[in-house]
């Protein structure tokens, strides 16, 4: 029984994660609602790494982020969430 709630939140949390939009939301607001997902899917026992995390957050972004999606993608060395962060949060 256990299982099968944790695969449902498994499920859950990537359909959530793969559909987000950042919208009218501030990145703060963002932010918040995919570490959120990504906690969830922690707590089910599928903890995303950073990388994973990372794409989600990018594909999820509007168009007038592209400069910024384009630099990150463009990096040689991988960036972190809390990089990520700073950058969207400037670039806002």
């Amino acid at each position: 029984m256990f299982c099968a709630q944790s695969r449902a939140r498994v499920i859950a949390a990537r359909m959530a994660l793969a559909t987000a939009s950042k919208g009218s939301s501030t990145i703060g607001e963002y932010f918040s609602t995919m570490k959120g997902l990504a906690d969830e899917m922690a707590s089910a026992g599928h903890r995303l790494e950073d990388e994973e995390l990372i794409c989600y957050i990018l594909t999820g972004l509007d168009m007038e982020y592209n400069p910024v999606v384009s630099a990150v993608a463009a990096r040689v060395e991988p960036i972190s969430v809390g990089e990520l962060y700073t950058q969207l949060v400037t670039f806002e």
